[in-house]
């Protein structure tokens, strides 16, 4: 995953290079409804087709302040002024196209004779159409990377919550652990009373024992006498059970300890480290979709 981190980033670093560069627009001649006429052509890298659709029309609505109506592929904002290019009054047409990993727009602006505008009859409308589609291209450009700086965003987030996750992990293994040594200590305890107990009732068996031995009473009396021995000796084996039990689990509890430090160690040494180094590499990521961003001109 670490390598794999490696490739994206420095995979970025050469898209850094290539953002630096400034989106162009070119003029050549393309076909649409009317036939082969100049258009204003500019690729919007990492865009998606129907957002660029969508806000082309929005664009064209917010800068000429009527409605562009779409029809198979091709979208045309009806004559009338757009301020930005000055006061004559002219026709976009528009496709917006896939091509490759980026989207072409493609913008063609008719003025009232039918003509197509052209630097080569009309340098200084071009400039000014120039810079309209450019700008548009940027703000979607610029768009797109900040989606992709979003999406890298949150999985930087996801990372860092993961070694927060982890890291509270080992907290609680180590309250576990905590938690296992106090019923460790405690079943000690129980089994330092248990073994007196024992001694007590060995004790009451070898009395009882010796009482029956010289015994001298009724025959109903010695029955009695006889059921409190099983009795004594029920209790004592019961009790041997118990400390039995007991060891048992603290060679339990001892022994879900040592996996428990084995998993804190691993965490420690391999997990978060790692973990680490991928919310490291994954913050250099994040800048530098930042910087890719910062650089679109």
């Amino acid at each position: 995953l670490i390598m794999k981190k490696l490739v994206l980033f420095f995979m970025l670093v050469s898209g850094i290079s290539q953002a630096q560069e400034n989106l162009v627009v070119q003029e050549m001649d393309r076909s649409f409804s009317m036939g082969n006429k100049n258009a204003f052509v500019i690729d919007i890298p990492q865009a998606q087709l129907k957002k660029v659709q969508s806000n082309w029309k929005t664009y064209l609505k917010h800068q000429s302040k009527r409605p562009a109506a779409s029809k198979d592929g091709e979208t045309t904002l009806p004559f009338g002024i757009i301020p930005a290019l000055g006061n004559d009054s002219m026709t976009v047409f528009s496709i917006v196209s896939p091509d490759g990993t980026k989207i072409k727009l493609s913008a063609f602006f008719m003025l009232k004779d039918s003509s197509f505008l052209s630097t080569a009859v009309n340098g200084e409308k071009s400039a000014a159409v120039n810079n309209f589609v450019r700008q548009f291209g940027i703000k979607e450009y610029k768009n797109a990377v900040n989606d992709e700086w979003l999406e890298e965003k949150n999985k930087l987030v996801i990372l860092e919550k993961k070694v927060s996750y982890l890291e509270d992990e080992n907290e609680d293994f180590r309250k576990n652990i905590r938690n296992n040594e106090r019923a460790i200590s405690r079943k000690k305890d129980d089994i330092v009373t248990n073994e007196q107990e024992q001694s007590l009732k060995s004790t009451s068996i070898l009395q009882q024992k010796t009482y029956l031995n010289n015994y001298t009473g009724t025959e109903e009396q010695k029955k009695k006498e006889e059921k409190l021995l099983k009795q004594f000796t029920k209790e004592k084996e019961k009790l041997q059970d118990s400390k039995e039990s007991m060891l048992k689990k603290i060679d339990d509890l001892e022994s879900e300890n040592r996996g428990i430090d084995k998993l804190i160690e691993k965490n420690n040494e391999e997990i978060i480290p790692d973990a680490k180094k991928q919310v490291s590499l994954q913050k250099g990521i994040v800048e530098a979709v930042m910087t890719k961003m910062n650089n679109i001109k």
